[in-house]
């Protein structure tokens, strides 16, 4: 079966309170991560895109993420597990034979 890689973002709302004279301000402090969050909310997950790759094309993301790289790209970090590879494939099941 071919293999897809589907990029998806996951939401929160996340809420602050903050003691200041100014919305500006307020704004100003969570922009610098100098507050502690109120409360988080999940918004869910929306997919971005779906892509049909090969396993080259999987095992090459995987060593750019071993690497540090995760989508081969310098300027951007991204975190995973890298060590478990193949094991990271999710495998849909067609079976549709039930046990009763």
């Amino acid at each position: 079966m071919p293999l897809f890689v589907v990029d998806a973002i996951q939401m929160f709302r996340t809420r602050y309170v903050i003691d200041c004279k100014e919305a500006e301000h307020a704004g100003d402090t969570v922009t610098m991560s100098e507050a502690d969050e109120f409360s988080q909310m999940d918004l869910g997950e929306r997919i971005l895109t779906t892509k049909e790759i090969t396993y080259e094309e999987f095992h090459r993301m995987n060593k750019a993420m071993e690497d540090g790289h995760g989508d081969g790209t310098s300027f951007q970090a991204e975190t995973g597990s890298p060590w478990m590879g193949e094991k990271m494939i999710h495998v849909v099941n067609y079976d549709t034979e039930t046990e009763e």
